[in-house]
């Protein structure tokens, strides 16, 4: 009897970082006849332990499992995993915990993303298939014994180097930013239609697909050293003396907030968000993951970014950030593309 095999794609990073990876998932999923499941149950996005993708979102053009609880069940009755000293209570949990999830020289690298990684990461152990992304766990002696782990079954491989031919029934999937193009990203993840309904009736409210602009300024841990004074002019030049015109603003940092609505005085739109007084540096995904205990408010600010992220794809013009993968998200869900520019390129 043939048994489906699956794929379970463990959350890591923040929302943009998270869909480039669901996708590239999706693709080793068919391409290896696997049904996937996603997990984004880190505490990120909601409390420990709750999977909110579900929640929000639903799966197109990819079997999916819904039930993780399902998955363990097999494994608990003796199906192999990858990797293989996977347990149910790790596989329902934050796996990152207790297994090394390293990049390695052992798995598929291409030859041509050698180079272009030494000059997007610009860092030489990028040669040796190591990420600097993921730091290994301080219980562990460095890369050797992670490499090791792999072997052994105690870690394995990111995604972006999985080999399509392990036959074990359940797999790991984890990633970063994989090297996939993101921009069919939507033709497979859709929003729930209760919360898609929601985000058109704001733009709808304040005449964002018309006379809307939408800006996207994130400036806590996405920083650029960037001056935003060709974003401001050209932002005015195109509002010019309408005041029927809006700024739809998306961003993580209150004196940005502040800047724009000293700009653009009574034109300012933004869906209302919950934003801590002091996130320190850290990103707000972050900031929820490790200083945030609520998990409410985590949910609330999640709920917070798909509207902003939707929304700013629903404005007559987008004004979009290079360095961020949750501006490009935006970019890749507004239709007409004419109106659309990275503001880091003025």
């Amino acid at each position: 009897m043939n048994r489906t095999k699956y794929l379970v794609v463990k959350g890591l990073a923040g929302l943009g970082n998270r869909l480039i990876t669901l996708l590239a998932a999706a693709d080793y999923a068919r391409a290896t006849g696997r049904s996937l499941h996603v997990d984004w149950s880190d505490g990120m996005f909601g409390p420990v332990g709750e999977n909110v993708f579900y929640k929000y979102f639903a799966l197109d053009g990819v079997t999916s499992e819904e039930n993780l609880a399902a998955v363990a069940k097999r494994l608990a009755e003796g199906a192999s995993s990858y990797p293989a000293t996977l347990t149910p209570e790790a596989l329902m949990a934050n796996i990152y915990a207790t297994y090394d999830c390293v990049s390695s020289p052992l798995g598929r690298n291409p030859l041509y993303r050698v180079p272009l990684s030494l000059v997007t990461r610009g860092t030489a152990s990028a040669f040796f298939g190591l990420q600097t992304w993921q730091p290994l766990p301080d219980t562990h002696d460095g890369w050797r014994k992670s490499l090791a782990n792999v072997r052994n079954g105690r870690g394995f491989v990111i995604g972006s180097v999985l080999p399509r031919n392990i036959d074990s029934e359940i797999v790991i999937y984890a990633d970063f930013r994989p090297w996939v193009k993101s921009e069919r990203i939507f033709d497979i993840v859709r929003l729930r239609e209760p919360l898609l309904k929601e985000f058109k009736e704001f733009a709808a409210k304040h005449d964002l697909g018309d006379k809307g602009i939408g800006v996207h300024v994130r400036a806590t841990d996405k920083t650029t050293s960037k001056s935003r004074d060709k974003l401001h002019r050209h932002i005015t030049e195109w509002l010019g003396e309408s005041d029927k015109r809006k700024v739809f603003l998306s961003s993580d940092n209150p004196e940005v907030v502040a800047e724009f609505e000293a700009a653009y005085p009574g034109r300012v739109v933004q869906y209302p968000k919950f934003m801590p007084d002091d996130p320190s540096g850290h990103g707000l995904h972050h900031w929820a993951l490790q200083q945030c205990d609520n998990g409410e408010i985590k949910e609330k600010m999640f709920r917070e970014a798909l509207a902003d992220m939707w929304v700013l794809s629903m404005c007559d013009r987008l004004l979009w950030q290079g360095n961020s993968s949750f501006s490009l998200m935006s970019a890749h869900l507004k239709k007409d593309k004419k109106n659309v520019k990275d503001w880091l390129k003025l």
